[in-house]
């Protein structure tokens, strides 16, 4: 899983519902307007897609290793299909914004789900195909919290 070092600036938060939300829920890097920090912003929505992508590809093993078990193949496209979906979300999609807090929260933009937590992103219609992309990131965002919250934990933060 790849870790990509964070760009960004910090902007006042508030608390939301399960983790905290920008008070004008723009993106920092959005807000500045400039060219750079548009870019950086892009960079975030294509390594979330990277992400989903590297996923796929660890379906398809899995599709090769086990090939009566169609989830896996079903899965690896629905991952594909999501990172073209999440290419084309707009800078200030809320779910954008809160990896945009994650990332900035910790200083790196990592990808961890708490251990034994079943939202991780390979699991992207493995036991429901028509899983949705909208719930499925809510979710995923979610979990993204809370494994921020257990890295606090376990490092002693």
């Amino acid at each position: 899983m790849p870790t990509f070092l964070c760009l960004f600036k910090a902007t006042p938060l508030r608390l939301g519902a399960s983790h905290p939300v920008r008070d004008d829920t723009v993106p920092s890097t959005a807000a500045s307007g400039d060219a750079f920090s548009q870019e950086i912003q892009v960079d975030i929505r294509s390594a979330i897609a990277d992400h989903f992508r590297e996923q796929a590809d660890w379906r398809d093993l899995k599709a090769a290793e086990y090939p009566e078990d169609y989830r896996n193949e079903r899965a690896a496209e629905g991952l594909r299909s999501l990172a073209e979906y999440v290419v084309d979300l707009p800078a200030n999609d809320p779910r954008i914004v809160a990896v945009d807090l994650v990332c900035n929260a910790d200083g790196l933009f990592i990808f961890h789900t708490k251990q034994g937590d079943h939202r991780g992103a390979s699991y992207f219609r493995f036991h429901d195909g028509r899983q949705d992309y909208e719930s499925f990131l809510t979710t995923w965002v979610d979990a993204l919290w809370k494994g921020r919250e257990e890295l606090r934990h376990l490092a002693g933060v």
